[in-house]
């Protein structure tokens, strides 16, 4: 019996690289970014969370783009005219554009967003009828959350972000693959693709009280379906100069993802739902 499921398991893996393009087409959790847009657009109470953080985006972008346009772009400029030629200037700038907008949208991530697209994700589970799974995770975490485990919490997180940012380290290495022309940004959004799917269901996770074992286990189980839905997110943030937009919008497809989820494991039995069907 053990050496049947071993047997098995060594099979799926050696056959995942392969299926899991089948995989992530048959899923179709790429299209929940999409119906994010639409959603968040046809729905402009939820509008209120990206304009909390729009001026000290924009001042941010700026800041960021201006250092990177003044320190990098003429080393940058001066190799792309020696490879390419008079077109490299064009080519350089076009990239920085990019190894800007990567660098604004991590320092986002880690200090700008957290709060409003935690607070966007539990209103569009309200609104589409989960504000008992809202409250329950809300009174969950507050009861778990003793003194002495917040203080852990705290000091386990701030080498992360402050004493060692790590944050900087990933952010040279995005920076990098945008050296890259097209290949570089395409192979970056594909390798981060079950990451950014993960991230759009932190939310969820943490509402449903998962510990990170089980956070782990359920996105391992599902990996096509995460890969699917990050790479369309990953795609859609690494627009320059609009990416933020979509950070919400990938949110608020995160969230109605979550609540398809939800329904399923309250209802097992119900007949699925096709996924033109749910745009409706």
């Amino acid at each position: 019996m053990w050496v049947t499921k071993t047997s098995s398991r060594f099979i799926r893996k050696s056959l995942e690289p392969v299926l899991l393009p089948f995989m992530v087409g048959r899923s179709a959790t790429y299209m929940y970014p999409l119906q994010g847009i639409t959603y968040f657009a046809s729905h402009p109470i939820l509008w209120a969370y990206l304009m909390t953080i729009l001026v000290p985006e924009i001042a941010l972008t700026g800041v960021v783009y201006s250092l990177f346009y003044v320190f990098l772009y003429p080393p940058q400029a001066g190799l792309a005219i020696f490879f390419n030629g008079p077109s490299g200037v064009i080519t350089a700038a076009i990239a920085l554009l990019h190894e800007s907008a990567v660098a604004s949208q991590l320092i986002s991530d880690m200090f700008l967003l957290p709060t409003p697209l935690r607070l966007l994700f539990d209103t569009v589970l309200a609104r589409e009828g989960l504000d008992d799974l809202v409250i329950k995770g809300k009174l969950r975490r507050r009861s778990s959350m003793t003194p002495l485990a917040a203080t852990k919490r705290f000091f386990k997180q701030t080498p992360k972000k402050v004493i060692f940012p790590f944050w900087v380290v990933q952010c040279l290495i995005k920076i990098s693959l945008h050296f890259i022309p097209i290949i570089g940004p395409l192979i970056l959004i594909i390798l981060e693709g079950p990451s950014n799917g993960r991230k759009a269901h932190k939310r969820y996770f943490e509402l449903k009280g998962f510990d990170d074992k089980a956070e782990k286990s359920w996105v391992a189980e599902r990996r096509a379906q995460y890969m699917g839905f990050g790479i369309v997110a990953g795609a859609l943030e690494s627009v320059p100069l609009v990416g933020i937009f979509f950070s919400f919008t990938n949110i608020v497809g995160g969230a109605l993802w979550a609540v398809t989820v939800e329904q399923r494991l309250r209802r097992p039995n119900a007949p699925k739902t096709s996924f033109l069907k749910l745009l409706q």
